[in-house]
């Protein structure tokens, strides 16, 4: 399973823009995208940015467990 920064990375890579511009494009800058990345996080709402600002649609889902 990919993880949060790995799903941002190939997302920004087939929309062929940097997450410098995402971060732009979501309304933070670089630097606290790039912090946020790598270490705390986002919040739903800001995936929610993210995939629109990409083309995509976001889903935040919980599944039984096998």
């Amino acid at each position: 399973m990919l993880k949060q920064k790995q799903m941002i990375e190939l997302a920004c890579i087939k929309a062929g823009i940097t997450q410098s511009e995402l971060a732009k494009r979501i309304g933070i800058s670089p630097s606290n995208f790039s912090y946020r990345i790598n270490n705390t996080g986002f919040k739903i709402q800001e995936f929610e940015k993210m995939a629109e600002a990409l083309g995509l649609e976001f889903t935040y889902a919980f599944t039984a467990k096998s």
